[in-house]
């Protein structure tokens, strides 16, 4: 992506938050895009192109609520695994618990994450009165619930990685690994990931337009690329 692609396009490198339109300049930018593609198939009219897009967003939050229902249900067996892990002792050993503890708490979290995708929405008698407008809302909402579906989804891979290890320390190493440090450190990484890693390439590209953002590949050219978004955010700090 070069200096004149927005940053709210998305990116090969972000993750969470990657090919979503995140601003009111990349949401003028995906109907521009999706007003094009109409145009290349047939002759469109503004009519067209509003209703194609209304429905290709309804099908979108669609495959949005059908997708979370399956990230609920998983969680559910995740917890009833938990349960289960508890019930022949009724404690957990040492050794285990701040990976179970984490575990518990990420299925947990996952599942009101995903009940924030699936919170019903209404089209208002406003958003009725102004097609642009709805889509707008629509195109956003789309977003915000993506990004939510994401995280939600990161949370229940972490959860079930943290299961399988569980299992193996208990039944297979007989609780000779001590995963308090490796629970930390999957949950400092975790955040980062999740939180302010798209946030500071974001920051950096707007600070920095020159930095491609589908440039930076890790390992092979990370170091230059990042030395260059350190310097941008630097930069940014002292001008603020």
């Amino acid at each position: 992506m070069g200096a004149s692609t927005p940053p709210s396009q998305g990116a090969s490198m972000l993750w969470i938050k990657a090919a979503l339109p995140l601003d009111e300049r990349g949401v003028r930018a995906y109907r521009t895009a999706w007003r094009a593609l109409l145009e290349k198939t047939r002759q469109a009219s503004p009519q067209e192109v509003q209703r194609s897009l209304f429905d290709h967003l309804y099908d979108n939050l669609n495959v949005l609520d059908a997708k979370t229902g399956v990230v609920i249900s998983l969680n559910s067996i995740l917890i009833a695994a938990y349960v289960f892990i508890l019930t022949p002792s009724n404690s957990v050993p040492a050794a285990d618990l701040p990976a179970f503890m984490l575990a518990v708490s990420y299925s947990t979290v996952a599942v009101f994450r995903s009940l924030l995708v699936i919170w019903l929405h209404w089209s208002s008698r406003a958003n009725l009165q102004n097609p642009t407008a709805h889509m707008r809302a629509l195109i956003r909402l789309r977003t915000k619930r993506t990004i939510q579906f994401r995280r939600a989804w990161t949370y229940t891979a972490v959860s079930l990685v943290a299961l399988v290890i569980l299992i193996a320390n208990e039944f297979m190493l007989q609780n000779r690994l001590d995963l308090t440090w490796p629970a930390v450190a999957i949950l400092l990484a975790h955040h980062f990931m999740i939180y302010p890693y798209d946030n500071l390439v974001l920051l950096a590209h707007k600070r920095w337009p020159a930095i491609p953002l589908e440039g930076i590949q890790l390992p092979a050219r990370c170091r230059s690329r990042w030395r260059k978004i350190r310097r941008a955010l630097c930069r940014r700090g002292q001008r603020a």
